[in-house]
């Protein structure tokens, strides 16, 4: 157990993400965090700066700012923090951006758990530990080597190997022998191709690292190496050139950092994720096949519990005609299940075809969609105009279609609905808004309404098969969005999507 706290610094637009953290890194049980947070990327740099926190865990999307560009600024203020990018949905092409401008690492919020996020904490705030006594180290080099190797020496999971122009071994530290297995007198004067794997002797990877540092000043690598027993661990490596006062190369100075355990992690973390990808298809195209293959024998009762209520009714009584009625009604909302169950199994595997959305233009197809159902109950909707973006139009309107007219349908009875749908720019996101005068809902439930076939209300109060709002945020999700609920018994309820202007196709998000 850690004796102070570890100090977290958490930058995200969202007070439930950022509750989350902080509900997560509350479980871990052997070492305590105080957590500071902010919602704008400007108050976060100023945060930075005032309170220096141990680790930063930032979100990609932020109003006002993109993430990646207050990693950036932060990264290149004197005082180095180790940060942590979040993302909504795990994305290759934003784990890339992030790392080449110094995130030490990202994790996907749909995948975190407390493990993953206590774990990638520790190993950026040794990361940046190390890395800074290990700057600090090669600054004292150039003052007083012999002041150097005494300090290194003491950094016992590190290698420090000193190399020649030629590529031979001169010196290395303690950690270095028993990371690699050598005596001094068995390594001096050896060639530093004795650490690489055959495959990457042959492949010259060695003698690449030498000059790529030689030519940039430092090379930086994660790759196999090998010990004096033949067993291999994976490991982060440095080569930083050494000159002299005139400019003239003098050697090399390469840190090796064994990162066996960290990768390990993360080979873990990947084969659950694909591992959960291939549950997920599974149940979505079992539930698909299930679906259709059910709606022929409904159909059937359909259409049968109808012929005998037209051509047989007079010879039921009156308690036999209104168990008929009960089959009838049972069968029309078994069949709309089947309709909405399908729907949600295609959307999670069919093509999203995107293109430039007009939004305010789907809206006006949605509410005269709904004219009817806005007409019978006197509702009032008003509406911003709403932007355009890329997406796909047929989800974005099957979107506010479900929002708007579950806003209409969840009232108090004798109630005049009352709708409001807004929007506001977020820089490099848009917020969509869908608030009413409803029912409202506990606070308690927001997670849970998203939930297939979760229902609050019984279907005697309100129609409805369940599965609404698990389309909603299955299409947003599409849209590399999120879908977010304020509500309170009584008060109506506000709906916010969250949708990025520009929207990584599905095929790049890992």
């Amino acid at each position: 157990m850690i004796d102070q706290p570890i100090s977290i610094l958490i930058i995200d637009d969202s007070p439930d993400d950022r509750e989350n953290y902080i509900r997560l890194l509350k479980k871990n049980a052997e070492v305590a965090f105080r957590c500071h947070e902010t919602g704008e990327g400007q108050a976060g740099l100023a945060a930075v700066n005032e309170l220096r926190p141990d680790c930063v865990l930032l979100d990609y999307s932020l109003p006002g700012a993109n993430g990646l560009e207050v990693l950036k600024t932060i990264k290149a203020q004197k005082h180095v923090v180790p940060v942590i990018l979040l993302t909504g949905q795990g994305s290759e092409a934003i784990a890339v951006q992030a790392i080449k401008l110094g995130a030490d690492d990202y994790l996907a919020k749909s995948a975190m758990t407390v493990e993953s996020l206590c774990r990638s904490i520790r190993i950026a705030i040794e990361h940046n530990y190390l890395q800074g006594r290990i700057d600090e180290q090669t600054a004292l080099l150039l003052k007083n080597e012999t002041r150097y190797q005494q300090l290194i020496d003491g950094l016992h999971d590190h290698s420090f190997c000193w190399i020649d122009k030629e590529g031979r071994v001169e010196s290395w530290n303690s950690g270095a022998e028993r990371m690699m297995g050598y005596s001094e007198k068995e390594i001096i004067g050896q060639p530093v191709s004795l650490f690489y794997t055959e495959e990457d002797r042959r492949a010259g990877k060695d003698a690449a690292a030498l000059a790529n540092a030689l030519t940039t000043g430092k090379f930086t690598c994660d790759r196999w190496h090998m010990r004096k027993d033949g067993s291999q661990f994976w490991c982060n490596v440095q080569v930083d050139a050494l000159r002299d006062n005139e400019g003239a190369i003098v050697g090399f100075i390469k840190v090796t950092h064994d990162i066996t355990e960290r990768r390990e992690a993360e080979l873990e973390r990947n084969a659950l994720m694909e591992k959960l990808m291939r549950s997920n298809t599974e149940l979505e195209r079992f539930a698909y096949v299930a679906s259709h293959d059910m709606q022929e024998p409904v159909r059937m009762v359909m259409n049968f519990s109808r012929i005998i209520a037209r051509d047989y009714a007079d010879k039921f009584d009156e308690e036999g005609r209104e168990y008929l009625q009960f089959v009838t009604e049972s069968a029309d909302r078994i069949h709309d299940m089947i309709d909405d169950l399908l729907d949600y199994a295609r959307m999670g595997s069919e093509d999203t075809g995107m293109s430039l959305v007009d939004g305010d233009g789907e809206l006006g197809h949605v509410l005269d969609n709904l004219a009817e159902l806005i007409r019978e109950t006197g509702a009032e909707v008003t509406h911003d105009v709403l932007p355009s973006f890329h997406g796909n139009p047929v989800q974005f309107m099957r979107l506010m279609q479900n929002l708007i007219s579950n806003a209409i349908k969840y009232q108090p009875p004798g109630n005049k609905p009352v709708v409001r749908i807004g929007v506001e720019d977020q820089g490099d996101s848009w917020r969509l808004s869908v608030a009413d005068n409803g029912l409202g809902v506990d606070e308690a439930f927001a997670e849970k309404i998203f939930e297939p076939f979760r229902r609050l209300h019984s279907w005697e109060q309100i129609k409805g098969t369940g599965l609404g709002l698990a389309v909603c945020r299955r299409i947003v999700e599409n849209h590399g969005g999120r879908i977010e609920m304020k509500s309170a018994p009584g008060r109506g309820s506000t709906f916010f999507v969250i949708l990025p202007k520009q929207h990584l196709n599905r095929q790049m998000v890992a």
